[in-house]
């Protein structure tokens, strides 16, 4: 049995669920109404009788079943600030739950927990998959991030530090000088400009699916005039992304790139929780037919 666990307000979870529901039987839950109307017992799988409980329901969970699951922000619309921090410890609780289970997850929420840094993330992650990453700075010292603008002429993008989403922007000398004295209150990411296509892998079980994007934005994602072209990952990106995946116990994975002027392909940083449905309509939903081959345990990563 597959169970799908997440928000019906987030579309990426949506996504997924007509793709699950053409290969078995899936019980579908809300997380919020969980939190409202049910319970669970999970553990970390040593538990008798391990279920989730919905409405007066109780859905036994055995071995050999999967978990699409995903919790994004469930304290978002909480009608106060208690009920609000009632929901941030349902789901920390859950969260745990789910990370030590010996059910197959897409994804254990905290098995890779670099990502609630980008900096620690970026580093951690180049470390453990042997991928290049472009000079880079954490700073909230404006003298610091003075001197690394210099070092690199000028060509840096800057951007949050948070695991929040931030956009990434071109420094302007014109108006940043001006601003940087700000930083002091709030870190924030220096990286060196690499000029180049962007591209997009994602790691889905075993399968690897590249997307190249062209923009004339730095930030592909604000664009609405991008181009773009499925590819393939030279051998040895192919290989580090399955291994960085791997390494993160995060079976499906959105893995950013620069192909830089020299042909490189430098990492840029990778997300545990990807907003994948618009790269898998345009594969041909190759990246959910791959989640699901894992899901139902006809895959490994």
């Amino acid at each position: 049995m597959i169970f799908a666990l997440g928000s019906a307000a987030d579309p990426t979870f949506l996504h997924l669920l007509p793709v699950l529901r053409r290969s078995e039987p899936v019980i579908v839950l809300d997380a919020v109404q969980l939190f409202l109307e049910g319970g669970y017992v999970i553990g970390d799988g040593q538990a008798s009788n391990p279920h989730l409980r919905l409405k007066g329901t109780s859905y036994e969970i055995e071995a050999g079943d999967a978990f699409w699951l995903r919790m994004p922000g469930l304290r978002e619309g909480a009608p106060d600030t208690v009920t609000g921090h009632d929901l941030d410890r349902f789901q920390a609780g859950l969260s745990r739950a789910f990370t030590q289970s010996p059910w197959r997850v897409v994804n254990p929420p905290f098995a890779e927990p670099s990502n609630f840094s980008k900096a620690a993330h970026l580093v951690a992650m180049a470390a453990s998959s042997g991928l290049s990453c472009p000079k880079t700075l954490l700073t909230n010292s404006p003298d610091d991030a003075e001197a690394f603008v210099d070092q690199l002429g000028g060509e840096v993008i800057y951007k949050g530090a948070s695991s929040q989403k931030t956009w990434a922007r071109v420094w302007e000398p014109g108006d940043d000088w001006g601003r940087l004295h700000r930083i002091v209150d709030t870190p924030v990411l220096f990286q060196e400009l690499v000029r180049g296509p962007d591209v997009r892998v994602h790691t889905a079980g075993s399968g690897v699916h590249a997307e190249m994007i062209e923009s004339e934005d730095v930030d592909y994602r604000i664009s609405s005039r991008n181009r773009y072209s499925q590819t393939i990952c030279p051998p040895e990106i192919h290989d580090a992304c399955l291994r960085l995946s791997s390494v993160v116990s995060a079976p499906l994975m959105g893995i950013d790139f620069k192909i830089a002027e020299d042909g490189r392909w430098v990492f840029l940083e990778a997300n545990s929780m990807p907003c994948f449905q618009g790269y898998d309509v345009r594969a041909g939903g190759r990246i959910s037919a791959d989640v699901v081959t894992y899901l139902r345990g006809l895959g490994t990563f």
